[in-house]
């Protein structure tokens, strides 16, 4: 939940990050004048654990604007964070940031129907979106699932040829797969 996520993220000590910096740079430099360094070599392991945060306490982000959005589109969503937690660098966080910001909002924009929709095509008028996460084969995954209608690859399609993300003659030997793939593209709207 939200709240039990936002516990999550109290607790954090601070400490300036030019002086994780200076540790950062110290032991690469031995290391790289003794690379057979055991000790090095988990020091360095340990310093570089310690720039990694939570990534389910940095989704405590998304809340307020999954909230904010469904109020301005007239829909009802819940939103849950699933999964198995694991740790993410900045550098890391930064990449996903942006994407994972496009997709949420793609679903609640396109995905997730209104309530009256949603009735009439006899669903509950509540829509579900959810970010799980999952490491397998120490592969670490983010997936977003909604209940909504789904993705239309000929409205994607045709979005991405009249944007000249692609060239019709590009588009026309795309599956439906790949085409569904082009909404992770910056700058395509379906809207």
């Amino acid at each position: 939940t939200e709240a039990s996520l936002k516990r999550q993220s109290d607790q954090v000590l601070k400490i300036p990050q030019s002086n994780f910096n200076k540790l950062r740079e110290f032991i690469r430099e031995r290391l790289s004048e003794n690379s057979n360094d055991v000790t090095l070599k988990t020091l360095s392991d340990i310093v570089g654990g310690l720039f990694e945060i939570s990534l389910k306490s940095t989704l405590i982000r998304y809340f307020p604007m999954v909230e904010d959005l469904t109020k301005r589109l007239g829909k009802q969503v819940d939103f849950k964070v699933l999964g198995t937690d694991f740790t993410i660098d900045k550098e890391g966080q930064y990449l996903i940031q942006d994407s994972l910001t496009h997709v949420i909002r793609n679903a609640l924009d396109h995905g997730i129907e209104t309530v009256e929709e949603r009735q009439l095509n006899g669903k509950n008028g509540r829509g579900t979106l959810q970010v799980v996460l999952s490491v397998e084969n120490a592969v670490r995954k983010i997936e977003v699932i909604d209940d909504g209608r789904g993705i239309n690859p000929m409205l994607v399609k045709k979005h991405a040829i009249e944007k000249k993300i692609i060239s019709e003659t590009e588009a026309d030997h795309l599956t439906d797969v790949e085409l569904i793939d082009l909404v992770f593209l910056p700058y395509l709207s379906c809207r």
